[in-house]
């Protein structure tokens, strides 16, 4: 462990959006100085980037947040409290994201129900549809899944609700 390990000063909370690259040569680096919070950071921030992909489907978006969650930001078990609150950071960042993307993908979900409802499609067409969405969204998890803020649960949850 470096002496900046020790001393409680830790990398900060990495930047999002780099090509991956930049982070994969990152977390390198930072594992061959021993600096095992710096890659921490740096592989959160890589897979956040690959959440945020919008050519990917949802489901390997969430694959990629998931991962960083459990990987990553998890305190290791000597932890003190500087640096549980580091890991908490990362955990925090990367539920704000995935959250984020969750309820984009919702309130776009809605916007093309309210739309095609007013073009004629019949109300039960699209409840059908959402009831096929927002499991698929959410997971079939009962309550806030452990990836989601409940900020994020509760919004996503009222737009669920418009249509189920």
């Amino acid at each position: 462990m470096t002496t900046a390990q020790r001393s409680g000063s830790f990398h900060p909370l990495p930047v999002i959006g780099h090509p991956e690259a930049f982070y994969i040569r990152h977390a390198k680096e930072a594992e061959t100085t021993g600096n095992s919070h710096a890659r921490a950071s740096h592989k959160v921030g890589q897979y956040i980037t690959l959440g945020l992909s919008p050519d990917k489907p949802w489901d390997q978006r969430l694959a990629a947040f998931r991962h960083a969650l459990k990987h990553y930001c998890s305190v290791p078990p000597d932890g003190d409290e500087a640096l549980k609150g580091f890991y908490q950071k990362l955990c925090d960042l990367t539920k704000r994201h995935c959250g984020h993307e969750a309820l984009k993908l919702a309130r776009q979900k809605n916007d093309e129900f309210n739309i095609r409802l007013a073009a004629g499609t019949p109300r039960d067409d699209l409840v059908e549809e959402a009831e096929t969405f927002f499991p698929a969204l959410l997971g079939h998890t009962h309550g806030c899944p452990e990836w989601l803020s409940a900020e994020h649960y509760q919004q996503i949850r009222a737009i669920e609700d418009r249509w189920v």
